[in-house]
């Protein structure tokens, strides 16, 4: 006999399968489905743009009984909504695209002109804390290579915009930091971007905004992510620029994401096994706009969720909706995961 969470995933892949396809226009308000626990019972959960247009679709599907299927209104998940992309071809490098933009331009010549400088100079050793900013985004953790101990920066692909390997040098207070080696390239997987660090260039093992009184851990094991439903969690990003709080409002979510082309065919892409968070009331968005590749983790005591302790990575920040009401993580563990499959093959953990 299947258990209340395995009946939960059976609904869950249910509506992922009948919501696989955009061809149909009222399939279109479909933004996300996922396993929530709301009351301590896991369920199903819908996010859609329309709640009575999908509850309709459902019904047409799988039939009048919807009962353990919450339908919730959200805006579409984008990842544009975490980070605006530069107006020019890669991060740290001047274009046309600025022309029109004082502002831009006069801060693009300004980091320029700090990095011809500094180039003039001895490489002075830099320290760069999980959290601080890196170009439009976040650093979201310091990584090492298991075999060699080599440092590595991880952050979100559409921070950078990269197109080849080893191209971009990366800025952040306007020190060169990195240089992109690899980076996601598959649509339904979740972006991320990884950064070699430069000779006098070490991650730290403190959390920016936590004052070294909290590192990262982890990251949680993917058997552990079930124990984040209803969970509170914190995230630090380069906007925030401090610890900003959420609520997990579902696990194991499957968010998808539309291309619309001139003869209106739609195509959908569904990316599987992510972590919803929502803000908290009365406080401010879990996310804002350059906190893209921050990393969330377990909070402090209440006590540590199973074997996870307090610092336990959670998951990266890829995407939030246009209202900033509701936030997506791609679980840290998969993401490694995906590092290690793509090419050059990395075999990372966390640098502590």
């Amino acid at each position: 006999m299947s258990t209340p969470h395995e009946q939960a995933q059976s609904t869950v892949a249910n509506l992922a399968d009948i919501f696989s396809s955009c061809a149909e226009p009222g399939a279109r308000d479909f933004v996300a489905t996922g396993i929530s626990w709301t009351g301590g019972t896991p369920s199903a959960v819908v996010f859609s743009r329309n709640e009575e247009r999908t509850r309709q679709h459902i019904r047409e599907r799988l039939g009048d009984n919807l009962a353990g299927i919450e339908i919730v209104k959200s805006g579409a998940l984008l990842r544009a909504a975490v980070a605006e992309p530069l107006a020019g071809p890669l991060a740290g490098q001047q274009s046309a695209g600025w022309i029109g933009k004082p502002l831009a331009s006069l801060q693009a010549a300004g980091r320029s002109l700090r990095s011809w400088i500094q180039s003039l100079l001895p490489a002075a050793p830099i320290d760069v804390h999980a959290g601080v900013r890196l170009d439009d985004g976040t650093v979201g953790c310091g990584l090492r290579d298991k075999q060699t101990g080599a440092a590595y920066f991880l952050t979100d692909r559409h921070v950078l915009r990269p197109s080849s390997q080893g191209t971009v040098a990366v800025l952040q207070n306007g020190n060169h930091i990195g240089k992109l080696v690899s980076w996601s390239r598959v649509v339904s997987d979740p972006d991320w971007a990884v950064l070699a660090a430069l000779p006098n260039v070490r991650p730290s093992a403190c959390l920016n905004w936590e004052a070294c009184l909290l590192t990262l851990q982890g990251p949680m094991p993917h058997g552990d992510l079930p124990l984040l439903g209803q969970q509170i969690i914190g995230m630090g990003g380069a906007t925030s620029r401090k610890r900003r709080t959420g609520e997990v409002t579902a696990t194991g979510a499957c968010i998808a994401f539309d291309e619309l082309a001139a003869n209106g065919v739609c195509t959908r892409f569904m990316c599987r096994e992510q972590i919803l968070v929502k803000n908290l009331a009365g406080q401010q968005a879990f996310g804002e706009l350059g906190d893209s590749g921050a990393v969330a983790y377990v909070l402090p005591p209440p006590p540590a969720l199973g074997a996870n302790p307090a610092g336990t990575a959670v998951g990266l920040y890829w995407l939030r909706s246009p209202a900033g009401d509701l936030h997506a993580l791609a679980p840290l563990a998969d993401v490694l995961a995906a590092i290690k499959a793509a090419p050059p093959p990395l075999d990372l953990e966390l640098w502590r």
